[in-house]
């Protein structure tokens, strides 16, 4: 009961969590965000680009590396988002906070959906471009191998993308788990690098 709860500070989030569809929902927008940033990477694939100066972990050229990655980040997305779920349920739970995994997981599937738009906009952006021929792969691979303002803008979206991740995914901890702002950034926090060296290491 809504009298139950510290504040209502998280009355439309609460709602969201009692909805009988939120687990379908949640799905839904991680496997929307996995689905369109497959699309964008064959995109980017077809354009022309190639991996920067980090080269990827898997043994696949360079020149083919993100035809193949348009195969295989679909299922890693979505698998990352359900790893980073049971981390966060867990942690909260240790830290005290009192949701349930079905709670937790109604919460981050939107959540990584929409911090997911700060890269994936502006590379759907970069791969019509390549393929429209107004950026020409061998200066959009110059430029973000060297110092430029290509390059600056690159760490700009980047940054706004873990940024996001940063504030976004302490108040889901705090809404899922009726946390306090310490344990909730601490939770939020370590979900997000759960969640980022998944991808790390097998998108990279």
């Amino acid at each position: 009961m809504a009298a139950s709860r510290p504040s209502n500070r998280w009355a439309f989030v609460h709602r969201r969590m009692e909805d009988p569809r939120r687990l379908r929902i949640a799905m839904t927008w991680l496997t929307a965000t996995a689905v369109a940033y497959a699309v964008c990477v064959l995109i980017l694939a077809a354009g022309g680009d190639e991996p920067g100066n980090m080269p990827p972990w898997l043994t696949i050229p360079s020149a083919t590396y993100f035809w193949w990655e348009a195969a295989f980040i679909a299922p890693v997305i979505i698998a990352a988002g359900v790893l980073t779920t049971g981390s966060m349920y867990l942690l909260a739970r240790v830290a005290g906070g009192s949701g349930s995994f079905d709670d937790t997981l109604a919460l981050v599937g939107p959540a990584i959906a929409v911090c997911t738009l700060f890269t994936l906009i502006p590379d759907l952006i970069i791969g019509i471009l390549l393929n429209a021929g107004l950026l020409p792969a061998e200066t959009w691979m110059y430029d973000i191998t060297h110092p430029s303002l290509t390059l600056g803008l690159v760490w700009t979206y980047l940054s706004m993308y873990a940024l996001a991740f940063l504030v976004v995914f302490p108040i889901v901890a705090a809404a899922a788990h009726r946390l306090r702002a310490v344990p909730a950034i601490a939770v939020g926090w370590a979900s997000f690098a759960v969640y980022q060296g998944f991808l790390f290491i097998f998108v990279r």
